[in-house]
């Protein structure tokens, strides 16, 4: 009859222990974790279009692209965008002009077919966010939904919706409270997740302020938490396909 290990083997010195134990966890994580992409605010390209900073977060097929723009005080700032594709801006944070509308942080607006160039300027700063989509959107011109409240999906976890959900999807935004923590669920539809604000733990990544992160539909999210709480945009699924927790290990 085989023997049946049970505790650590001692013949192993003690970092060869650890690793005994480590390994099997960092490979079932790199398994799971396989299809979602990430990119950090660092790592993303940059140029600098005037007076303020581009950042490419994401780009994919032709009329998806999402990034970043950091506006300066007094800044101002034709961005070019894909003409007559949908598109959408979130205001992450300070205050600014898009077009000539004002808006403050977390005002959203969007559109079914963008103009040549966008005119974004502030004068105290701003942070601002610009999702194009391949996919259309139902409104003409640019146009501000009302605001929705703050719905409590689980302990510690609060969404609001940016926009009425088309086919399953929205965007939308989750505020993570300490320890708060995101059932494992699976994808129906491919969602865009944008770091806003604060810290989280994807997987076993990090995230912070400004991180970008696509998980694919079909593929599985696990260990979604937060130890300090943060501030999450999302355009994905509205309902979470959970998994059951044998399926999830």
């Amino acid at each position: 009859m085989p023997s049946i290990p049970i505790g650590p083997d001692l013949s192993l010195d003690p970092l060869e222990r650890v690793w005994s134990r480590l390994a099997p966890r960092l490979a079932r994580s790199a398994t799971r974790s396989r299809g979602h992409q990430t990119r950090r605010l660092a790592d993303m390209p940059v140029v600098r279009c005037g007076g303020g900073l581009v950042r490419l977060a994401h780009e994919a097929r032709a009329g998806d692209r999402l990034r970043w723009i950091d506006l300066p005080p007094s800044a101002r700032l034709d961005l070019p965008l894909h003409e007559g594709s949908p598109f959408a801006l979130l205001l992450c944070r300070g205050e600014a002009q898009v077009d000539g509308r004002p808006m403050a942080a977390l005002d959203y607006c969007e559109a079914a077919a963008a103009p040549a160039t966008l005119t974004l300027a502030s004068g105290t700063g701003a942070r601002v966010m610009v999702h194009e989509r391949a996919a259309p959107c139902r409104t003409d011109g640019v146009a501000a939904p009302a605001p929705s409240c703050w719905q409590t999906l689980a302990p510690g976890l609060a969404r609001r919706l940016l926009a009425p959900p088309r086919g399953g999807v929205a965007p939308f935004l989750v505020r993570f409270g300490a320890g708060a923590v995101v059932a494992s669920h699976r994808h129906c539809h491919d969602e865009t997740c944008l770091l806003l604000e604060g810290e989280i733990h994807s997987e076993d990544q990090l995230l912070l302020p400004g991180d970008f992160q696509l998980a694919p539909a079909g593929a599985i999210h696990h260990d979604v938490a937060s130890e300090r709480g943060g501030l999450l945009y999302v355009h994905g699924d509205v309902d979470l396909d959970i998994v059951i927790a044998q399926e999830a290990d």
